[in-house]
């Protein structure tokens, strides 16, 4: 996996920026080998942004090559492009990812037998009033 990160100043409303974002969405939905895009922002420095993760670097590189990417980079009103490219470190991020899904496991197991215990202890002391 590659990630691409985009950050330039720009002058939007919070309301603008939310209604700008909510409408760009679907767009990178479309994008090929583009698993997720999030958008970023600070209000408060004016930097906005995205952090996008691609499935390999071809993709990244393809997006980089096309038309929404242009448009981005060549937008008249933003202003301090920074533009970064990483290599996702596979292993380590399967490492965590094992252990995330373990924990989660293990909490919906724990849950589950604490619900049951206390249904059972419940319906226990139900019958116990019947008697």
């Amino acid at each position: 996996m590659h990630i691409l990160i985009i950050n330039f100043k720009a002058n939007f409303s919070p309301e603008d920026y939310n209604q700008g974002t909510s409408e760009l969405a679907p767009v990178f939905a479309e994008v090929e080998g583009l698993h997720v895009k999030n958008f970023i922002f600070n209000h408060e420095t004016k930097t906005y942004g995205g952090c996008y993760m691609f499935e390999n670097k071809k993709a990244m590189e393809d997006y980089k090559a096309g038309e929404i990417y242009k448009s981005i980079i060549e937008n008249p009103d933003w202003t301090e492009f920074l533009v970064r490219d990483f290599e996702v470190h596979a292993e380590a991020t399967e490492i965590q990812n094992r252990l995330k899904e373990k924990a989660a496991w293990y909490k919906y197991n724990q849950t589950n037998f604490l619900k049951q215990q206390i249904k059972d202890k419940l319906d226990g002391k139900f019958i116990l009033e019947k008697l």
